[in-house]
């Protein structure tokens, strides 16, 4: 897990299901006034529940599938 962007806002996971491994981004989770600010709240090796979309990262001339956050739930 980690924070990327200029203000650090945005919540970078790398999640594992059925041992696929799947890069995530979640907009804007971790600046969340009143509301959860993920970034605190996650461990690793949590498990969470995921609402995600299923993107195309283009950066640096690189692409690759990137699942989207849309929302999550850790699990207790």
């Amino acid at each position: 897990m980690t924070t990327v962007g200029k203000e650090a806002k945005h919540l970078k996971l790398t999640v594992k299901q059925d041992n696929k491994i799947r890069k995530t981004i979640g907009w804007s989770l971790c600046d969340k006034t009143g509301e959860i600010n993920w970034c605190k709240l996650l461990k690793i090796g949590d498990k969470i529940d995921i609402v995600f979309e299923i993107d195309l990262n283009e950066w640096n001339g690189n692409r690759e599938l990137q699942l989207t956050i849309i929302d999550l739930k850790k699990n207790v």
